[in-house]
């Protein structure tokens, strides 16, 4: 059903909508969208749509081309690559004994103040951001894919070292981050990911 209406209204998208939506709407992905939209309230057309919407505007694919690890490690890396890589807070972690794909954010290691002090910087280290969660979506995308059936990426959030006073500083990080993974109204993306946070990690 929500292929169908999708493909009814998709003329009326913005082109660069219409290329999101049409490399989405494999079973797995719309199954994944079915999950997360009751979960969150939201309308599942609704949700799926404002969801491509914001993939287009904010540029996802090309941060995530930009921000992607192997090119942040390349011999001719950009300045803004070269600032992410020495300074973002979030990598890739490994995978768990039962298959599951995790990823590691290292908040109480993370120059939250650093990161706000500019807006520049500020823009930067969110744009990072959201290239690590499209990391995580493309990764239990994959997964499903491989398995057959629906997968969901782990976050495991270390907090040991983190102060009151360098979350409060941090905050406008925080709450940017916050809205894309709760996905509530925008600059988040609304597509379902899924976040364990525990009280301090060990090294992956």
């Amino acid at each position: 059903a929500l292929s169908a209406q999708i493909h009814r209204e998709l003329s009326s998208w913005t082109a660069a909508a219409q290329k999101q939506a049409n490399a989405h709407l494999d079973a797995l992905t719309l199954a994944r969208f079915a999950v997360a939209a009751p979960l969150q309230g939201d309308d599942l057309f609704t949700m799926f749509r404002e969801a491509m919407a914001w993939r287009a505007e904010y540029g996802v694919c090309a941060i995530f081309d930009e921000l992607h690890p192997v090119r942040l490690r390349a011999s001719g890396a950009t300045d803004r690559q070269r600032r992410v890589r020495d300074h973002f807070y979030a990598g890739v972690g490994g995978v768990a004994r039962d298959g599951v794909p995790f990823f590691v954010e290292r908040l109480g290691s993370a120059d939250l103040d650093g990161y706000t002090r500019d807006a520049e910087t500020l823009e930067l280290m969110q744009q990072a951001y959201v290239a690590q969660l499209e990391m995580i979506y493309r990764t239990a995308r994959a997964a499903s894919a491989a398995s057959g059936r629906l997968c969901y990426g782990l976050i495991v959030v270390d907090i040991q070292g983190l102060s009151l006073l360098g979350l409060r500083r941090g905050m406008a990080l925080i709450k940017f981050a916050a809205k894309i993974v709760s996905g509530r109204p925008m600059p988040g993306p609304r597509v379902p990911w899924r976040a364990a946070q525990r009280p301090g990690s060990s090294q992956p």
